[in-house]
């Protein structure tokens, strides 16, 4: 099992946020552990950030909140996709992950696969983006 941080905690004296609003938020958030994959990779991401972004995660921990949840289980979610959208989540922009030199048509399915992923979480935000980088 790997657990990947939040890239702002790894990179903290970089500035990430382009809006002073994504920068409270993730101040004033706890972390809640997604755990993706057939591997169960664990992303530790900000409650606050993925509600702001995300329908389904802010059915969740804002509309209808459990107590306390530590935890998130998406079956069906491939690493892979996951870490681009936790990407975008901190930064605003896709990596280059599966988006970097490769032939055309491997790019697109890619970013199919990707808006697939943001269709599942409710974030159009995450969808336009990667409808964005197919142009």
């Amino acid at each position: 099992m790997h657990r990947h941080y939040s890239w702002v905690r790894i990179h903290t004296t970089k500035s990430l946020f382009s809006s002073p609003n994504v920068g409270r938020v993730i101040m004033t958030s706890d972390e809640v552990d997604v755990i993706v994959g057939s591997d169960h990779q664990i992303f530790s991401i900000h409650k606050q950030l993925l509600a702001l972004y995300s329908r389904y995660f802010k059915g969740l921990f804002v509309d209808k909140p459990e107590p306390e949840i530590f935890s998130v289980h998406l079956l069906g979610i491939e690493a892979c996709f996951f870490v681009e959208f936790n990407h975008w989540l901190y930064t605003g922009k896709c990596m280059e992950y599966l988006l970097g030199p490769w032939n055309a048509g491997v790019r697109a399915a890619s970013l199919v696969e990707l808006w697939k992923l943001g269709n599942f979480l409710e974030a159009p935000a995450f969808q336009n983006q990667c409808m964005r980088e197919l142009m």
